[in-house]
């Protein structure tokens, strides 16, 4: 039988940013950082940053810094794009 795991590999997932920001909610500190990398709990900057290109974005598994193990998260998301690339065949990133 197939096995399917669907999961961020982020402590949120910009979906959830998005519900936060149309219902002008503030969001946990922790999730998200704004452009300038500072922990925000403003949904609406963090999107808008992420749409410009501007920097900032939703933090990895495990938060911000090694302190929360972030390291972790990201490594994670890193290898997991890795695999689906070499498996289908494609480039990653």
């Amino acid at each position: 039988k197939p096995f399917v795991l669907d999961m961020a590999t982020s402590v949120v997932p910009r979906g959830k940013l998005e519900v936060y920001d149309r219902l002008k909610k503030k969001m946990p500190l922790g999730w998200a950082v704004d452009a300038t990398g500072k922990g925000t709990s403003d949904p609406h900057t963090v999107l808008d940053a992420l749409s410009k290109r501007l920097g900032g974005g939703i933090l990895p598994l495990g938060g911000e810094g090694e302190e929360h193990s972030g390291h972790k998260g990201y490594g994670l998301a890193l290898m997991v794009d890795v695999l689906c690339g070499v498996l289908s065949g494609s480039a990653t990133g």
